[in-house]
């Protein structure tokens, strides 16, 4: 055979090799589509979706917020916002817990789903009705009659939501978050791209509320398009009580987190009235969706992730580890860029009709950094079986801004909001973390040096900020300025980060733990 011959061979052995290898990019698409059986690798890959669908999704509501900033007036804001205040109290006050029930049950939870899917569609009926009875007292008690009719109309979203196929549960307890992207991203897409077109049309809150109602027709359809489960009306008393006792936790929780989340809203709307709570949403959406999205991306894979290995104590250590490492790298840098450019940002992207939030978006940022922090230790008091813990925490935090809130809101308005929800979480957190680190064996110094190196690179970036100003460099007041300001934080971040890297990441905690004092004789293991 000639030298020809065989690098011709050679060359058609090649190619066969490389139609039967299939390349990176298949092998990632492959992967994205479904992943190993492994949980190491399941986890990773609802990981990868989960940020996917809350980016995108947070991306999404962050274009509607601004695009219709522009359209409408902060009253529609307010409006729509007694109605999401409404919609989200009625929902939380007879939330069953039954979801994450089934989410946590380590068992076969099939027999489950029937009865469960009976008492969430009831239930649903029910608060409606209670909602289109309520909604002219709802309009009185903050003021604005022409809230009536839009209460009663989202009522509907309670209905559409009853209806929804409780088998899409699976895609949460067995990690399947890519089709949770499909059933989730678009309901956000669909409410974008109809809030706008009836906004354009409307010039009204009723553009809220038709997408609102929209995006929630969408995932109920597709509920039953992703998964094969078909629901029936079906009672059996045992197996509703075994999913209560798990579930009257969350009920409670879910009350006492609307309570944190939501009475500044309340009282801000009463106080000071729907204009100021059109602000103080519109603030309070901007500052919240970058700081605390990755922590609730985290939380929503980690329950799951932490239910699969209960009984593992060095891999719930790992994973606890893995999780505020992830969060304070990103969560700490976006929620101080809000501090820092968050006056800029109003100035520049939402108009000269909301400078007036600037110093409460501030606020907020601050909070949102918080709370990230403070999301990211539910999910093991979840998955150890403990939600009376993470219960008592909420309650601690709610005591806290019930008692601060109507002095601050009526000597600083919308500013004395943000700073009440402050102070709940500065007593909180810590004390969640602390009885994590608990649970789990965690060094609380290892927690202290894992916050702080990216709150340092954060530091250094907003210095870096600050000293421009004060060398006579003016601050964004044009788009271009404002992007290159916020190009500027970024790259001074990133390059302190990446200092960090080159020194190395453990080498720097070990350092930094060692000026601090132990909390305990536990190791994390890694």
């Amino acid at each position: 055979m000639s030298d020809r011959d065989e690098r011709g061979l050679q060359l058609v052995s090649d190619e066969s090799t490389q139609r039967k290898s299939p390349g990176r990019a298949t092998r990632t698409l492959e992967w994205l589509k479904q992943p190993k059986d492994r949980l190491q690798g399941r986890t990773a890959h609802a990981s990868v979706w989960a940020v996917a669908l809350r980016f995108s999704d947070r991306g999404l509501l962050m274009i509607r917020t601004i695009v219709l900033a522009r359209l409408l007036t902060p009253e529609d804001f307010g409006v729509m916002g007694v109605a999401v205040l409404t919609l989200t109290l009625v929902e939380t006050l007879s939330k069953t817990g039954f979801r994450s029930a089934l989410i946590q049950r380590r068992d076969e939870v099939d027999k489950y789903l029937d009865v469960a899917w009976t008492v969430e569609l009831l239930r649903s009926i029910f608060l409606a009705g209670v909602m289109v009875l309520a909604a002219p007292w709802i309009a009185r008690f903050f003021g604005t009659p022409e809230a009536t009719g839009v209460v009663r109309v989202v009522a509907i979203t309670f209905v559409l939501e009853g209806i929804q196929n409780i088998g899409t549960m699976y895609f949460e307890k067995d990690l399947e978050f890519h089709k949770r992207f499909v059933l989730l991203g678009g309901n956000t897409l669909v409410n974008l791209v109809v809030s706008i077109v009836a906004a354009v049309m409307m010039r009204s809150v009723w553009a809220l509320v038709i997408g609102s109602l929209a995006g929630s027709l969408y995932t109920t359809v597709a509920s039953y398009w992703l998964h094969p489960h078909r629901p029936r009306l079906a009672w059996r008393r045992q197996r509703a009580g075994e999913l209560f006792s798990y579930g009257r936790w969350v009920f409670l929780s879910s009350i006492l987190r609307y309570v944190n989340l939501n009475l500044d809203d309340i009282i801000v709307g009463r106080v000071l009235g729907v204009d100021a709570l059109g602000r103080y949403r519109v603030a309070y959406n901007v500052s919240q969706a970058p700081a605390t999205e990755l922590s609730v991306v985290v939380g929503s894979v980690m329950f799951p992730a932490f239910s699969a290995v209960q009984d593992r104590p060095a891999a719930l250590r790992r994973g606890f580890d893995a999780t505020l490492q992830l969060v304070a790298v990103f969560s700490t840098p976006i929620a101080i860029g809000i501090v820092v450019l968050g006056p800029a940002f109003v100035s520049v992207v939402l108009g000269e009709q909301w400078v007036a939030i600037s110093t409460t978006l501030q606020l907020l940022g601050i909070w949102g950094l918080l709370r990230a922090v403070g999301a990211s230790t539910g999910p093991l008091f979840m998955a150890l079986g403990r939600p009376r813990t993470n219960t008592l925490l909420l309650g601690i935090e709610g005591v806290l801004v019930a008692a601060t809130l109507y002095p601050l809101v009526n000597s600083w308005g919308t500013e004395g909001a943000a700073f009440s929800t402050i102070i709940g979480a500065v007593v909180t957190v810590p004390l969640a973390v602390r009885l994590c680190c608990n649970l789990v064996g965690y060094r609380l110094r290892t927690f202290l040096v894992t916050v702080s190196l990216p709150l340092l690179a954060s530091g250094v970036a907003a210095a870096a900020f600050y000293g421009m100003e004060a060398a006579g460099v003016e601050a964004g007041d044009s788009l271009a300025a404002f992007l290159a300001d916020g190009f500027v934080f970024a790259l001074v971040y990133g390059a302190v980060s990446a200092l960090f890297e080159l020194v190395g990441w453990y080498r720097l905690r070990t350092i930094v733990g060692g000026a601090l004092r132990s909390g305990d004789g536990s190791v994390v293991e890694g």
